[in-house]
C-alpha cells in the first residue's frame, strides 16, 4: 500500500485542478485523474449451517480512477484499506467501469449504470479460504462541487450462493447478501490541458517533428506500479491429491518494475520486466504456497491514436521459476520446483495526449498461457496467468 501512495504522490504533482471537457471536446481533455475514499456497507448473510454466518461490514477503500470520453465514463479500482470487524469476509481489489449517459458536470446531479470484477475470499474456522470471482451490477448518482466528486451508489451481486467444504469430507452451503451500498468522495485533476495551446497552433507538431528528425526524443524508460494476476486455467494437482482445498484464482498485489528503451519514429517500447508472483491457502492444517518468478524481455508497438487513448500490442519471452510447498497436517513437507521459457502476449493502452511528455499513465496486461509445473505422473499445478497492471508510470529518462 506504501508503493500505491508513493507512485500517486509523484503523479499528482504534475498535475492541476480542471473540468476543462465541458468547453471543448479535445484531445487534452479526453482524460482526468480522479482520487479519493470510499465507504461500503455490506448486510449480513447466512449459511445452512449458521443463520448469520457473516455478520453486518463496513469497509473503507481507496479510489483510483479516471474520467475517460469527456465525462461520459469513470474506470476505477477500488483498494481495501481496513473494515469495521474480522470476518469471514474479505473483499479484494476490485476494478470497473461506470458510464453516465449524460455526461458528469459541476453542480449536476448524474446517473450512472456500471459492471465490475470483484474477487473475494471467504475462510470458515480451519477450512480453506475461498477466493470469488464475481461481477456486480453498479448503479448510482454523483454529483460535483468544484472539483470533488459526491458518489451515492448501489451494487447488485449476482451468484450469491456457493458451496463450501467445512470438514475434509462434508460440503456446505453459504449465501452472500445480494445487495450492498457505498458512499464515496474523490477529486479530479488534469495533468495535460496545459500543453493545449501548443498543440493547437502548430507549435508542439513542429517541435515533435523537429526533435525526431535529430532522434531526441528516443529515451531511456522505468516504469512502476501495483499488478495482480488470474490464474488461467484450472490445474489437479489439488483436486487429485487435496479435494478440500481450493483452486488458486487469484494472486496477491506485488509490484512490477520494467527498464527499456523506447523507439519514437517506429513508436516501440523494448523493455525488460521483473515480477515476482505469490499465492498461499491453508486448509485443516495444511499448508500450500505457489511463486512464479519471472524476469522477461518484451516489445509492443502502438497502434492507433483516440484523443490521447493509445493501445499497444506485442510479445514477452521470460524465464519462469516455479515453486509450489505443500505443508501437511501429517508434517511432511513436499517441495516441488521448475523452470522454464515462456511466451506470452503483452497488451494495453497509454494515455498520451502527446508525443513530447515525460511521463505517461499505463495500463498493461500479459497473458502466460503455457506455464504448468508437474508434481507428479499425470499430475500437475497450472501457473497460467493474466497478469493485470492496472495503472503505472511510466518515465522517459532521457526527457527530463
Amino acid at each position: 500500500m506504501r508503493l500505491v501512495f508513493t507512485l500517486f504522490t509523484v503523479c499528482l504533482s504534475v498535475v492541476s485542478f480542471s473540468q476543462s471537457y465541458t468547453e471543448s471536446r479535445t484531445r487534452h481533455r479526453f482524460a482526468q485523474l480522479n482520487l479519493g475514499m470510499e465507504q461500503r456497507f455490506y448486510p449480513a448473510s447466512g449459511s445452512s449451517f449458521r443463520e448469520h454466518l457473516l455478520s453486518d461490514l463496513h469497509a473503507t477503500n481507496l479510489i483510483i480512477g479516471g474520467t475517460h470520453f469527456w465525462g461520459h465514463a469513470d474506470f476505477f479500482i477500488a483498494l481495501p484499506l481496513f473494515q469495521s470487524r474480522y470476518t469471514n469476509f474479505r473483499p479484494r481489489v476490485e476494478t470497473g467501469a461506470k458510464f453516465f449517459p449524460w455526461r458528469i458536470e459541476k453542480h449536476k446531479l448524474r446517473p450512472f449504470l456500471g459492471i465490475s470484477w470483484q474477487p473475494s475470499d471467504f475462510v470458515f474456522q480451519d477450512g480453506p479460504q475461498m477466493v470469488r470471482h464475481q461481477s456486480p451490477i453498479l448503479a448510482g448518482l454523483v454529483y460535483q462541487y468544484q472539483n470533488v466528486l459526491l458518489e451515492l451508489g448501489g451494487t447488485w451481486i449476482p451468484s450469491g450462493t456457493f458451496n463450501y467444504p467445512t470438514a475434509q469430507n462434508q460440503i456446505e452451503s453459504v449465501r452472500t447478501a445480494p445487495f450492498r451500498f457505498s458512499i464515496g468522495v474523490k477529486w479530479t485533476f488534469d495533468g495535460t490541458l496545459g500543453a493545449e495551446p501548443d498543440w493547437q497552433s502548430g507549435k508542439t507538431k513542429i517541435l515533435t517533428d523537429t526533435l525526431a528528425s535529430l532522434k531526441r526524443l528516443n529515451s531511456w524508460t522505468i516504469g512502476v506500479g501495483p499488478s495482480s494476476a488470474l490464474y488461467g486455467s484450472l490445474s489437479n494437482h489439488n483436486s487429485r491429491l487435496y479435494p478440500y482445498l481450493t483452486e488458486h484464482r487469484i494472486t496477491n498485489v506485488f509490484p512490477e518494475f520494467n527498464f527499456g528503451y523506447y523507439l519514437h519514429n517506429l513508436d516501440l517500447q523494448i523493455q525488460a520486466t521483473y515480477r515476482y508472483i505469490a499465492t498461499s491457502q491453508s486448509a485443516f492444517g495444511h499448508d500450500q504456497h505457489a511463486r512464479r518468478s519471472v524476469p522477461a524481455v518484451e516489445a509492443f508497438a502502438f497502434l492507433a491514436d483516440y484523443h490521447g487513448f493509445v493501445p499497444f500490442f506485442g510479445a514477452a519471452l521470460g524465464y519462469e521459476f516455479y515453486k509450489l510447498e505443500d505443508q501437511l497436517p501429517s508434517g511432511e513437507h513436499k517441495i516441488y520446483r521448475g523452470e522454464s521459457i515462456q511466451p506470452a502476449l503483452v497488451f494495453g493502452w497509454d494515455i498520451r495526449p502527446n508525443r513530447l511528455q515525460s511521463f505517461y499513465l499505463r495500463t498493461s496486461l500479459r497473458y502466460n498461457p503455457w506455464s504448468v509445473l508437474e508434481t507428479e505422473a499425470g499430475i500437475s499445478f497450472g501457473f497460467s496467468q493474466l497478469e493485470i497492471n492496472f495503472i503505472q508510470c511510466v518515465f522517459l529518462l532521457n526527457r527530463w
